[in-house]
């Protein structure tokens, strides 16, 4: 019974013309706002899309930079040990050739790195 009156209720409203101008008001500002309101959701992902590259630039940069300072660290490491390498190498060779108190030269009785140090390498 219920059915029937809502049913017979909905028929005579759209029978007798209420609301047909406010339908027909709503259809078209439908029609006028759904390309603006597509235009300002295509313009929102292009924003969101540009962000987005944006982001992923830096996180790739930062990823980069994290990859490449090992690398760095290594050559700023291996050009002190080089350095190092070569300041010992020179006091060596200055302890070498220094004379002893006796007045006779290293070369000739302390470091054996000194006795062969003009002698052809041995391979």
């Amino acid at each position: 019974m219920q059915k029937g009156c809502n049913r017979r209720a909905g028929a005579d409203f759209i029978i007798s013309g209420i609301g047909q101008e406010f339908m027909r008001a709503i259809r078209q500002l439908n029609s006028e706002l759904l390309p603006v309101v597509s235009l300002f959701l295509v313009l929102l992902k292009l924003r969101h899309n540009q962000a987005l590259k944006t982001q992923q630039a830096v996180h790739h940069r930062a990823r980069r930079a994290e990859q490449d300072r090992p690398h760095s660290e290594v050559g700023r490491r291996t050009a002190q040990l080089v350095e190092l390498n070569h300041h010992l190498q020179t006091a060596r060779e200055d302890e070498c050739h220094r004379p002893r108190g006796d007045g006779a030269f290293e070369a000739f009785g302390g470091d054996p790195q000194c006795r062969y140090r003009n002698e052809a390498p041995r391979y």
